[in-house]
């Protein structure tokens, strides 16, 4: 267990100096040691709710909901590594918890008007930072079928954080979290540009079909970089060959991956054409539902699934708060007025759907797993959570 204290109640985001894994001290970087404590937290801002725009939705809630799943699922991963006599390892950087909640940390703090990262964002940062410097250290190994996709987790994470940071150039760990992935980069075939990526037979995140989804990632962590990085004259093939294989590759995908690489042509155009910019926007707003939402089918078609339940939930027409907060994320961070009437409709979905006891939203799975476990049976919510802080913190800016 990470010892913060109390997380659950735990009211200041500021970069802890000391936390635990176990009983075995996690060390922050003398820089993060030195950044100010901020002056107000999650339990303790005089407002009880905030507003983007004139949408009403709770960040704190939200923020209390996704370090308490952080909590829950730092816990899981160390309890799994040990019944599986594995090295210690917090730094599962998951699609559906991790990920999202560090692409998610600049909007809370933006919501909460609080400075820096929650305890433990910058535990599984600094984790990613061991894991990037020393990848041969036992508890650093890369295990099983998430191997192809942690170098460009790793690169996405750590330029996000240097971004927040200020970094002019990018860190010596970020350097090395690029260097590792470019090194993976598929260089010949019909998938050059591209780079392998986790396949467990699940959707959306780790499928056949998501080589695209992990590549859009992979831009978006290069559009993260400071802009010398992407004039390097040693970079500039291997740059061009991923926006080749996203824009060439683009319209062949299902609208989930389309909407990952329209978020991340915010800051590479190169990677979606102006037309399939127009036309994936097109077939987004048709396939809306009338109540502002948008369903997993809309953003399909998915593999088909034998479970009754899982299926009607692959095809079904309802709004769901993963479809819903992704589609609306990616939209705002693609440069979607928040005034168009459209995605206005979606983010009056979002605020109206936070579930006002925990503070997050509920989401369905495609997969149908472990939906009694109070970890594996909630791990959609997590994602759907993340991405809606970011289309609603984004909604009034």
């Amino acid at each position: 267990m990470v010892d913060t204290g109390t997380p659950q109640t735990q009211s200041c985001r500021n970069r802890p100096t000391n936390l635990s894994l176990n009983g075995v001290q996690l060390k922050r970087r003398s820089q993060r040691q030195q950044i100010a404590l901020c002056c107000a937290g999650l339990g303790l801002m005089a407002a009880n709710r905030a507003f983007s725009d004139d949408l009403p939705w709770s960040p704190q809630a939200a923020g209390r909901f996704l370090q308490d799943r952080q909590q829950a699922w730092v816990e899981f991963t160390a309890k799994r590594a040990e019944n599986r006599h594995q090295p210690q390892d917090i730094a599962c950087v998951s699609c559906h918890t991790v990920l999202p909640d560090l692409l998610a940390e600049p909007a809370l703090a933006q919501a909460l008007g609080v400075p820096g990262m929650s305890p433990y964002a910058v535990i599984f940062t600094d984790r990613i930072r061991d894991k990037v410097m020393r990848p041969d250290a036992p508890q650093n190994v890369r295990i099983g079928y998430l191997r192809s996709a942690e170098p460009i987790i790793y690169a996405l994470a750590l330029a996000l954080d240097d971004r927040e940071q200020h970094h002019a150039v990018l860190s010596r760990e970020a350097e090395e979290g690029f260097r590792r992935m470019w090194a993976e980069q598929i260089r010949k075939g019909s998938e050059r540009g591209s780079w392998a990526w986790a396949d467990a037979s699940l959707d959306p995140w780790e499928s056949p079909d998501s080589v695209y989804f992990g590549t859009a990632l992979a831009a978006l962590g290069v559009g993260y970089a400071p802009p010398e990085y992407l004039k390097r004259p040693e970079l500039r093939e291997q740059i061009v060959e991923m926006s080749d294989y996203l824009r060439l590759n683009f319209r062949g995908q299902i609208l989930h991956h389309r909407l990952a690489a329209l978020w991340a042509s915010a800051n590479l155009p190169d990677v979606v054409s102006a037309t399939d910019r127009n036309s994936t926007l097109e077939e987004l707003w048709r396939s809306q539902n009338a109540d502002g939402g948008w369903s997993w089918k809309a953003l399909g078609p998915w593999k088909p699934r034998p479970d009754s339940f899982v299926a009607s939930v692959a095809t079904g027409p309802d709004s769901d708060g993963y479809a819903t907060a992704f589609a609306a994320c990616a939209l705002r961070e693609a440069g979607v007025d928040p005034s168009d009437p459209k995605l206005r409709s979606a983010l009056v979905w979002l605020a109206s759907h936070q579930n006002p006891k925990t503070g997050g939203w509920e989401a369905s799975s495609l997969n149908g797993l472990y939906p009694n476990d109070p970890v594996l049976g909630h791990l959609m919510g997590d994602a759907a959570t993340a991405y809606a802080v970011i289309a609603l913190s984004k909604a009034g800016g």
